[in-house]
């Protein structure tokens, strides 16, 4: 009753649920979470937003959303269990949710365990793209994008990044590889990297970054030569 009651005051100001009403009760909760029904826009009124969830063994059918991000586990599950549990995560949501992110506590090796017999289990032992790259693969492809780009500018006589190369060739190559850099960033972002953070090995730092974004900016003008509607290069806004 004392969550029925907190709910209540903190979203409506005054009772609108109690022990009766239970199941219209967890309905809100679910489509507050999911962003549904009444609560389509709710993001615009932060404040109305529901942001953590704290369950046990609820929510795992019958519910999907592509606001959750991360599910925190602090549970041993096995097979059926882990697949429902997992899939809560697996609704993509643009750039801003590449994929679904999973934290596991209790007994790690043993759950790292359940989950390849689960995964064995119900993909046929096949589970292509069901895992993404972990924040460490995802600094080192960084690494590797931003090596690729510094050659890209150094092969063009262009000293630490401060113009675009001349050529088209250099240009579009230097296009395809930020998109890549910025995607393997972002992913990262999501598995909680933080520039300001020193433990990890990368190559880049935030303010090289933020020049080679100004150059990838100056690809849509046609670099500092002035205005080109008829861009040659595969840019993402």
């Amino acid at each position: 009753m004392e969550i029925i009651t907190d709910y209540n005051q903190r979203y409506f100001g005054q009772q609108q649920f109690d022990v009766s009403t239970q199941p219209k009760f967890k309905k809100d909760i679910a489509s507050r979470l999911a962003h549904k029904d009444s609560y389509k826009a709710v993001e615009r009124t932060p404040d109305k937003q529901l942001d953590l969830l704290i369950v046990v063994d609820q929510m795992l059918t019958g519910f999907d959303s592509k606001w959750v991000n991360t599910l925190y586990m602090d549970k041993v599950k096995q097979y059926a269990d882990i697949i429902q549990a997992f899939s809560r995560t697996n609704r993509l949501f643009g750039p801003d949710k590449p994929f679904g992110t999973i934290k596991y506590y209790r007994r790690p090796y043993t759950m790292e365990r359940n989950i390849a017999d689960a995964v064995k289990l119900y993909s046929g032992d096949k589970p292509f793209d069901l895992f993404v790259d972990k924040l460490e693969i995802n600094i080192e492809w960084m690494n590797l994008a931003y090596k690729e780009i510094r050659q890209v500018f150094n092969y063009a006589g262009v000293l630490n990044f401060g113009d675009l190369p001349a050529d088209k060739e250099s240009r579009g190559k230097f296009a395809k590889l930020f998109k890549e850099l910025t995607a393997y960033l972002e992913a990262a972002k999501i598995q909680g990297f933080k520039w300001e953070q020193t433990e990890y090995e990368l190559e880049l730092d935030e303010q090289t970054y933020l020049i080679l974004a100004l150059r990838y900016k100056e690809l849509f003008d046609g670099g500092s030569g002035g205005g080109n509607d008829d861009t040659p290069y595969d840019l993402a806004d």
